[in-house]
């Protein structure tokens, strides 16, 4: 019986329809034999590092994703460390002020929108607005961001010349 359900629908050649009776289509429908479509292929991915979780050590799902954690923070600080070699205290105080700065502009912008006294804001306004918000939010958290990085050790430190 399972090997019914693997067949295919349709006959692929004349003699297959011819056993299994007259077509519905009538003599009309000619049946051509299936060609084999080559699809390329996805590009190889890169391999991964090896020390990567090895799957046939894993035991159970909890165990996978604890040492899966694991691999993630291992990688994360090896890929910071290559994109920022250190910090210092002035780059760190340049941030802060943008931050500052940005989340102004995105208080008087709201504050402006709502006290207008044309009533409500236009939708360009909104998206002034809304473009405020999410630049002030995305340097905050790349900020809260860059402080675990620090204190994580993944980021070095240059505290000569600090204020």
């Amino acid at each position: 019986m399972a090997s019914n359900s693997l067949r295919s629908p349709r006959p692929a050649t004349r003699n297959a329809q011819a056993a299994s009776g007259p077509s519905i289509f009538g003599s009309k429908m000619n049946v051509v034999p299936s060609t084999t479509v080559s699809l390329p292929l996805p590009p190889a991915q890169p391999r991964p590092p090896a020390n990567l979780v090895a799957t046939e050590d894993v035991g159970n799902v909890r165990q996978f994703l604890f040492r899966l954690n694991g691999t993630l923070k291992r990688s994360l600080g090896e890929q910071t460390r290559e994109a920022i070699v250190t910090v210092t205290p002035q780059e760190m105080h340049y941030l802060v002020h943008a931050i500052a700065r940005q989340r102004g502009r995105y208080l008087a912008g709201v504050l402006e929108a709502g006290t207008a006294a044309r009533g409500m804001p236009t939708s360009a306004e909104v998206a002034q607005i809304r473009h405020a918000r999410e630049a002030y939010e995305e340097l905050r958290f790349g900020f809260e961001a860059l402080k675990l990085a620090l204190e994580s050790g993944e980021i070095d430190f240059e505290a000569s010349g600090s204020n």
